[in-house]
């Protein structure tokens, strides 16, 4: 185990959700882009981990593994420990926080999918989940989401508390992908459509599975879909037209999505949307719904009416038939570098609360 200084000028980067190097979703990715920028920019940095990472020798504190279910007691105990260091929360499905005298607390809380679509979780989660988001609002200094749409549904369920919440967006950085030898002919284009998604109900894959159905007897391009299938589509079975990759590492996901001839997000719901974001920063045009989420964001077709298949099935004709002239998208500000300095500026605001 690393040593660590237990005074007040070490600030905790929570890392205890990396539970599975090199599987992990966007989400992952984007704290753990922003985590290994902050390692750069102060020493002061420190990762508490159950993973080893040539990128943070020096900087980490290696803890014994647990089981995922058991986290809260763990972030517990060593929130305890290191608890005069200032933390930085990196929180996905539940934001927890632990109780203490002193806040010394800056936390990320992605979107408010339980609360905006309850039928996505059981009533016990939603409930559990609005309770932990009220808690993080109350007990953080400093609150951070990930657009402007994400603050207004902030404000729309907890007015009171929402008026200090920060928007940072997510890191977007294609270097993950194009940087590897093995990504060949780049924007290229393929006879096949790619989906990059969670099987999860309002991912909406089911919908655009139809449609592609359609559109597959008369133009012959499959539907690949990046992603683990699960029992929502155990009623399926895989035809021509669509097929399930299952993960797809980011070489086989670069690949997939340059040399892919449509990208297609049918989500019914996004925080943010790094999957659209990434493929448009790739040169990709996206075939997406019509997502408060995605405003103004060049070479992206949104889909009116996105929960019925004819609605992509008619896009999608209209892309092949008339595809658009391609603008260009300039991502350079959602770099983890630009990004991360935007996390280091609230957290020494924050720091400075309790000199």
């Amino acid at each position: 185990m690393n040593s660590m200084p237990k005074g007040g000028s070490s600030i905790i980067l929570n890392g205890l959700f990396i539970d599975e190097v090199g599987k992990q979703s966007g989400s992952y990715f984007m704290a753990i882009s922003v985590i290994q920028e902050l390692l750069k920019i102060d020493k002061r940095y420190k990762l508490i981990t159950t993973e080893k990472f040539e990128w943070a020798v020096g900087q980490s504190i290696i803890v014994p593994k647990f089981r995922k279910r058991y986290r809260f007691l763990f972030e517990s105990f060593y929130r305890n420990v290191y608890r005069k260091s200032l933390w930085l929360h990196f929180d996905y499905f539940l934001p927890y926080q632990i109780p203490g005298s002193k806040k010394k607390n800056v936390t990320v809380i992605h979107d408010l999918l339980p609360l905006d679509i309850p039928s996505a979780v059981s009533v016990l989660k939603a409930k559990w989940f609005r309770h932990q988001v009220k808690r993080a609002l109350m007990k953080s200094d400093s609150v951070i989401t990930i657009s402007e749409f994400c603050l207004k549904r902030f404000n729309a369920h907890f007015p009171a508390l929402s008026n200090d919440i920060k928007v940072i967006a997510n890191p977007i950085n294609i270097e993950r992908f194009s940087s590897l030898p093995d990504v060949e002919n780049w924007n290229s284009e393929g006879d096949f459509f790619i989906a990059i998604s969670a099987p999860w109900p309002h991912k909406n894959l089911r919908t655009l599975i139809n449609a592609v159905e359609k559109t597959f007897n008369e133009r012959r391009i499959p539907l690949l879909i990046c992603g683990t299938r699960s029992n929502l589509f155990a009623d399926l079975k895989e035809t021509e037209s669509y097929k399930f990759l299952g993960f797809q590492a980011d070489v086989d996901l670069g690949r997939a999505i340059s040399n892919a001839k449509l990208v297609i997000a049918p989500s019914l719901y996004e925080g943010f949307g790094m999957t659209v974001y990434e493929a448009l920063a790739m040169g990709k045009f996206v075939l997406a719904s019509n997502l408060e989420v995605y405003e103004n964001l060049p070479n992206l077709i949104k889909v009116e009416n996105p929960e019925l298949s004819g609605s992509w099935e008619s896009a999608i004709t209209s892309f092949l038939d008339n595809p658009p002239e391609k603008q260009k998208l300039d991502i350079s500000h959602l770099h983890p570098k630009n990004v991360a300095e935007k996390y280091n500026e609230i957290i020494q605001k924050t720091e400075n609360l309790h000199v």
